[in-house]
């Protein structure tokens, strides 16, 4: 069959019907329109926290041999730090200046996990992030009781906070992946560091409700000692306020393993039985 020859513009509309060349054009151009479902056309699922896609403001997942970006590690490794330097018992200007140096970067980096949470959550985690450095510095600065005190109550309310968008997190997670086994992890140090600031709360509201000579640094081991049940016994809570937040602890550092591993679990045999996989999956 021969090509269509060029022609006039006048005569190229009426005759373009008639053209071989021009009716296979306007099929396959049908074809390909109607291969365009509504299914195609939906955008993507949103997005896992601190996971996203390129033009959206978020960071991106990386496969293959490129990279994976996991912004709840780095929370996860600050917060191992934080406490292992505080753990070491410094004292004085050295030992504040660290403290408040680390305490700084979570915010930032805590927002920077967050990034796919809800505007008016984050916003809420801005507003508290600033007010923790500002607490932090000033007692960092001005070592007096009334700083002190401040800077206990921010940091409870949040690390309180940041634990409780952790934890819806994890409750709407429907497949574990690394940032989920992240997410985990630091839910329970931050339990610890959250109960440390409530009992310091309490001997400085109620003085003697703990063994006597306790500094931030005993505070935080007894948290700890108290989430994990471990109970050595060498740091007591000796009046009702401070007995009544150790019973607490212990009751939520329990709770929260056994209700971690039955969601795990059941995420897991879910995805067994819809035939998804079970192992762990990377992203």
């Amino acid at each position: 069959m021969p090509a269509c020859l060029p022609m006039a513009e006048g005569c190229h509309a009426n005759i373009e019907g008639h053209c071989p060349t021009h009716r296979s054009a306007r099929r396959i151009g049908a074809m390909d329109h109607n291969q365009l479902t509504p299914a195609s056309m939906e955008s993507p699922p949103p997005d896992a926290p601190g996971q996203g896609t390129a033009g959206s403001g978020k960071p991106r997942a990386w496969h293959g041999n490129r990279p994976r970006t996991h912004p709840l590690a780095l929370l996860l490794v600050l917060l191992v730090y934080m406490i292992a330097t505080l753990a070491w018992n410094w004292q004085g200007l050295p030992a504040r200046l660290v403290w408040a140096s680390l305490g700084s970067l979570i915010p930032l980096v805590s927002m920077t996990g967050l990034r796919g949470e809800k505007t008016r959550l984050l916003h809420a985690l801005t507003v508290l992030g600033a007010l923790q450095v500002v607490a932090l510095w000033s007692y960092c600065i001005v070592p007096m009781t009334s700083t002190m005190l401040v800077e206990s109550i921010v940091s409870t309310v949040f690390y309180s906070y940041l634990t409780v968008l952790l934890v819806a997190y994890l409750g709407r997670s429907r497949k574990v992946n690394a940032n989920t086994v992240y997410a985990a992890a630091t839910v329970f140090l931050l339990l610890g560091i959250a109960w440390s600031q409530v009992h310091h709360l309490i001997a400085l509201a109620v003085p003697g409700s703990y063994t006597a000579g306790m500094n931030p640094t005993d505070y935080l081991y007894f948290s700890f000692t108290a989430l994990t049940t471990t109970g050595f016994g060498d740091l007591l809570a000796t009046s009702s306020p401070a007995r009544l937040a150790t019973l607490l602890e212990e009751v939520m550092g329990t709770l929260y393993v056994a209700i971690l591993i039955g969601r795990i679990v059941g995420i897991t045999v879910s995805r067994t039985a819809h035939g998804k996989g079970s192992d762990i999956e990377e992203e």
